[in-house]
């Protein structure tokens, strides 16, 4: 999953690893030596482990067994996320969240699979910001940047006039802003 992730699903090394060539074990070993991890079944703790070693990637742990909780994400928040599905002590690449979920949507933030009228409903939908409904609402960036991947910040502004809460000034400005021009 780190080679889709850094070069592609076309790319040789992914296909490589894919079909099980021996490339996937040697670096199935590395990565076992980095994070000095024996080799063998893995658990949570062994997951753990492996994410210092994969510095600049997040991993995320599914479990294959109705209903698919998350079984472990990896507190460091990034783009470059390792998705997995666990299966009787064994780690699949999930490489969709959609696919396997059977929904047309997944949402990486709030880990929710949507179907296509569901998704409307969405508030992440165009990453707008809830309170204030900017598509880039730094305040709200920064409070969900502050927590992590998949954790949403409560907001700390009251609006007295509507009683609203807002992540910050810049939000609650762009809230009032949007008032003036309705």
């Amino acid at each position: 999953m780190k080679a889709r992730v850094d070069h592609g699903c076309n790319s040789k090394t992914y296909k490589n690893l894919l079909h099980g060539l021996p490339v996937q074990e040697k670096m199935a070993k590395e990565l076992h030596q980095l994070s000095s991890v024996p080799e063998g079944p893995c658990g949570i703790p062994k997951l753990e482990k492996f994410q210092p070693a994969l510095p600049g990637y997040q991993i995320k742990d599914i479990s294959v067994n109705p209903p698919h909780c998350i079984i472990f994400l990896a507190k460091t928040p990034s783009d470059k996320l390792i998705p997995l599905i666990k299966e009787d002590g064994h780690y699949n690449g999930c490489k969709s969240s959609k696919g396997f979920l059977s929904k047309s949507q997944f949402c990486h933030e709030c880990d929710k699979g949507y179907n296509d009228d569901a998704i409307r409903h969405h508030p992440r939908n165009g990453k707008w910001c809830p309170p204030c409904h900017c598509k880039e609402c730094h305040d709200s960036i920064d409070a969900k940047r502050s927590l992590g991947l998949g954790k949403f910040p409560k907001p700390q502004s009251l609006c007295l006039a509507c009683h609203r809460w807002f992540y910050g000034n810049d939000c609650y400005t762009y809230h009032l802003f949007r008032q003036r021009k309705q």
